[in-house]
């Protein structure tokens, strides 16, 4: 009775790891599929949104660092700012858009 009960315990085990396994395949192959449909920032590079840029002294923020980074905010008219990344640009009146990579 206790080999009984063990084997059919090994057996339920093994079931459970590969629904497991293929619950973890659905949700990643669904998942490559939701990020393929979200647009990226670099790929806007001619939207409104973006900022006038006025030039900076500083060096490529890449080449520093593999982060990615994407602010947006509204603004009530437009207004010069300085940029996280160092520089001066043009905010636009309404909805702005920086992505920095």
């Amino acid at each position: 009775l206790a080999a009984t009960t063990l084997a059919g315990s090994l057996l339920a085990a093994a079931g459970l790891a590969r629904a497991r396994r293929g619950a973890v395949r659905r949700a990643a192959e669904a998942g490559s599929e939701m990020v393929a449909d979200i647009p990226r920032p670099e790929d806007l590079l001619e939207s409104p949104k973006f900022p006038l840029y006025m030039g900076g002294t500083n060096g490529y923020m890449s080449r520093a660092t593999r982060e990615r980074h994407a602010i947006t905010w509204t603004a009530k008219e437009e207004a010069i700012f300085e940029l996280p990344i160092g520089g001066w640009a043009t905010m636009n009146a309404g909805e702005n858009l920086c992505y920095f990579r």
